[in-house]
């Protein structure tokens, strides 16, 4: 099996690229079918926005929807 790093462990904390894969064998040894995820950690530009963040977006829409509303009354 080709695909496998032998003493590669996954670790959720560590930067890198990982790839799982799936692979069935038919009862000859014949690849029947493949199927793979590949997992990035670490990689810049994921991170997640925080609450005030999105709080403060929030509340500029808000701001932006009273102001159009205020015009049209």
């Amino acid at each position: 099996m080709d695909f496998l790093e032998v003493g590669k462990a996954f670790d959720a904390f560590a930067a890198g690229e990982y790839t799982f894969a799936l692979v069935a064998y038919s009862a000859a040894g014949a690849e029947m079918g493949r199927s793979a995820i590949r997992v990035v950690v670490g990689e810049p530009g994921n991170d997640v926005p925080e609450p005030a963040t999105l709080a403060l977006a929030g509340l500029a829409l808000f701001g932006v929807a009273a102001a159009n509303r205020r015009r049209r009354h």
